[in-house]
């Protein structure tokens, strides 16, 4: 019992100051306090430190497959294809539209190409280009991808780890792939939650994503996932970051719909 409060107290300091962080611009010197008490939290309670890495794996519901689906993804958008009429007309009865996201076009290009900060602020041409993954990744084939702007994110895909959310996205494929054996869900990089947030408002005058984040592919920096989106509807569309191996509040599973070429 005292492991599983341990464990709790330092996801719950960890996931606030950071959260604060954000949102103030704090230089990190609270935030990196508060993970030094949980720490000597975790170490009284006689656990190893979990940001080491050692955290006993028995202790998290939350792994349940060895299946590396983030790498599987990024080998998946390499054989998408663009949907048939037929199946984006039954898609779209559903609520599912599709967006064109194209290739060879990194996050910091996107953000780069808005030129009057229309969509992007400032700060985030900076930012951008100092993460060299949101650098420098690319879609290696330009596609139209799916989203269901009605409802985003899966039901109960907030506050979970990004393997978690792997995995629900992978499970909601699945029920897809019964009525379209070429369907494929996935999670999707920066840049192509970035582009379809501008198609989106370019074909229809409003913000895809209003007041919350979807969970990325892209990694900002060892153990820190990206995710990509907005505070609220008076905010710019930006990524931040989050452990991977943790959840947040405002970030959830945005599944996209693609189709895969027949081999």
């Amino acid at each position: 019992m005292a492991l599983e409060y341990s464990i709790i107290a330092f996801n719950m300091l960890e996931r606030a100051f950071a959260r604060a962080q954000q949102l103030i611009g704090n230089s990190g010197t609270m935030r990196q306090h508060a993970i030094a008490q949980a720490r000597k939290i975790l170490q009284d309670a006689g656990v190893v430190d979990p940001i080491e890495g050692d955290l006993p794996q028995t202790v998290s519901a939350e792994v349940t497959s060895r299946v590396d689906l983030r790498k599987e993804t990024y080998g998946l958008l390499k054989h998408v294809r663009n949907p048939t009429t037929d199946e984006k007309e039954a898609l779209e009865e559903e609520g599912i539209i599709f967006f064109p996201v194209g290739s060879k076009k990194s996050y910091d290009q996107v953000v780069n190409e808005d030129k009057e900060h229309s969509h992007f602020s400032k700060d985030e041409q900076i930012y951008a280009s100092l993460i060299p993954e949101l650098k420098k990744y690319v879609l290696p084939v330009a596609v139209e991808v799916g989203l269901k702007p009605s409802q985003l994110a899966l039901p109960g895909s907030f506050g979970k780890s990004r393997k978690i959310q792997l995995e629900m996205i992978d499970e909601y494929s699945k029920k897809l792939q019964v009525r379209f054996p070429d369907i494929r869900a996935i999670m999707l990089p920066a840049t192509a939650y970035a582009q379809a947030d501008m198609a989106y408002k370019a074909k229809n005058g409003k913000l895809l994503f209003r007041k919350y984040f979807a969970r990325a592919l892209d990694n900002l920096s060892e153990g820190e996932a990206a995710h990509a989106g907005r505070d609220g509807i008076f905010f710019p569309f930006n990524i931040g970051g989050w452990n991977a191996d943790l959840g947040e509040d405002h970030v959830g599973a945005v599944p996209a719909v693609v189709f895969v070429r027949n081999k």
